[in-house]
């Protein structure tokens, strides 16, 4: 148990590392992201891809984002809005689901459904040069 906590311990540092060295600055591609999210949207998930996670042909800047939404048409709207956005390139709705059994209170009673996209970001525009090298994937 020792050796594998050392292990993730030490992969925490590379990534720390790498973040800190390429200057990426994801309080920015938050705050960029939450002023596209169109009314009855919420982001609930940001994962940062490298070209060895997701699959071999992700791109440099592949991102999977997931957010929570009122209705299917939200979700919807929260395609187009990221698809108008200078922000992401190359966006696919992957799905929409609502529970059989709705919560009844929480985020998740509020935003009902769950929508999953698969983004491109342009990195300049948040002041990063690229991920693509991290090697493992980031989750915000």
């Amino acid at each position: 148990d020792v050796k594998k906590t050392a292990a993730t311990y030490r992969a925490n540092l590379i990534i720390a590392e790498k973040i800190l060295t390429k200057e990426v600055t994801f309080s920015k591609l938050l705050t960029d992201t939450g002023a596209i999210m169109p009314q009855n949207t919420v982001l609930a998930n940001l994962t940062l891809a490298t070209t060895t996670t997701v699959s071999a042909n992700s791109k440099p800047g592949a991102l999977q984002l997931a957010a929570r939404t009122k209705s299917y048409d939200d979700a919807l709207r929260l395609k187009e809005s990221l698809e108008s956005s200078p922000l992401y390139s190359d966006v696919h709705l992957l799905q929409v689901a609502k529970p059989e059994k709705p919560a009844d209170r929480g985020l998740e009673a509020l935003y009902p459904f769950q929508a999953t996209y698969n983004v491109i970001l342009d990195t300049s525009v948040i002041g990063a040069s690229s991920w693509a090298s991290y090697p493992y994937p980031l989750v915000i």
